[in-house]
């Protein structure tokens, strides 16, 4: 089994380009989705085309004589909505239409692990979901699609740890790790936080998590509402399956040794954790820097830029 470095896992999840034109040398061009001014989507060349395609597909004579308005917009800088898609609930309606013609024809392979659960897109350039949900979002759509649509997607993540003491003041603790199922649609088989999860449509951070804790862990909500927010970590993804910009915020929950985690239904999570905790430092540790970077980038779409 190939073994790399912290620098080189943390490199392996943040590895879309921080500039626009290594990007788009190793992309193609890539064009944003924008609503009411703002990018809320980026969209590789051959997801403009399949929108192309869907809007022409629509080109059909109606009994007046008149042809079907087309509902996306199109120019050399961005795909935008159409006056008559004005609504966040017309473009959701839309999005959903187009993501299940998509589906139909198999046409993007992150089609298949349809979850009939909800991903909302921010109007407002936040870097996290507001705990009052009141927001207001450009659409929401199927968790598959969102990868497709180039669009940032929240999630939280637990590390589910028992203190095994202290020696000089450096705490030592045994961390719980889980293996995702074969048969997940990303990353199957992989190591992963014990409790982890995508913040779903309606969701706060806290709700979700403590729906993860029982899902995945079989963990009671009177112990997991003891985990302790800590921060966020955000990073940009690229797969086959598409484009992942994504904001992961992170709990850490001590459970005394004789709670047990049972399932009820490699993730850069535990490096930020040993980050915290002082396991990682800057003298010992190569890279330091870099890691703290790409573990808080900036994830403006319409700028592909460094956070420091």
């Amino acid at each position: 089994m190939s073994k790399f470095t912290l620098l080189e896992l943390t490199r392996r999840c943040d590895c879309f380009p921080y500039t626009r034109s290594e990007a788009e040398q190793r992309y193609g061009v890539l064009t944003p989705l924008v609503v009411d001014g703002q990018v809320v989507g980026l969209l590789l060349p051959d997801v403009v085309q399949a929108l192309k395609d869907y809007c022409a597909s629509l080109e059909t004579p109606l009994e007046t004589g008149r042809t079907a308005q087309a509902p996306l917009l199109f120019t050399d800088e961005r795909v935008g909505f159409a006056g008559h898609v004005a609504t966040s609930e017309e473009r959701s309606a839309l999005l959903t239409r187009i993501l299940l013609h998509w589906r139909k024809q198999d046409r993007f392979s992150a089609l298949r692990g349809w979850r009939n659960e909800l991903y909302p897109a921010y109007l407002l350039p936040l870097e996290h979901p507001p705990a009052d949900l009141k927001a207001p979002t450009a659409f929401v759509v199927e968790r598959a699609g969102a990868v497709v649509l180039g669009m940032t997607t929240y999630g939280v993540h637990l590390n589910i740890y028992t203190r095994s003491g202290t020696e000089q003041g450096a705490m030592h603790a045994r961390m719980w790790v889980a293996r995702r199922s074969a048969t997940k649609p990303t990353w199957p088989g992989y190591l992963d936080n014990a409790v982890a999860g995508g913040i779903p449509y309606g969701h706060s951070v806290r709700d979700a998590a403590i729906k993860e804790c029982m899902e995945e862990a079989s963990l009671p909500a009177e112990w997991a509402a003891k985990a302790k927010m800590v921060g966020a970590i955000s990073y940009f993804t690229a797969t086959d399956r598409g484009l992942a910009p994504e904001v992961q915020f992170v709990c850490d929950l001590e459970l005394p040794d004789h709670i047990t985690l049972m399932p009820n239904d490699g993730e850069v999570v535990i490096i930020d954790f040993m980050l915290r905790h002082g396991f990682i430092d800057a003298d010992t540790e190569p890279g330091f820097l870099e890691i703290q970077q790409r573990l808080h980038r900036r994830l403006d779409l319409s700028n592909i830029t460094p956070l420091h």
